[in-house]
């Protein structure tokens, strides 16, 4: 369900700050949270504490590498 508005985050230029927290995202879910963080250059912060993340937890990493707005 979170694929769609991650898609939308991608071209987003207005938001810089995200709270995530406790939201059920799974690896499935951090896959697109990934998809996001490699081409969204305006998020600035980004909690996902509290997720299930699990080995999703890669593809953000792959991201972060080129992703140099995010504290």
């Amino acid at each position: 369900q979170c694929e769609g508005f991650f898609k939308a985050l991608q071209k987003n230029k207005a938001l810089t700050s995200l709270d995530f927290s406790g939201n059920f995202i799974l690896a499935e879910g951090a896959g697109f949270v990934g998809d996001c963080l490699k081409t969204n250059k305006n998020l600035a912060s980004l909690n996902l504490s509290g997720n299930m993340i699990g080995k999703g937890v890669t593809s953000i990493a792959e991201a972060l590498k080129s992703n140099t707005t995010l504290k």
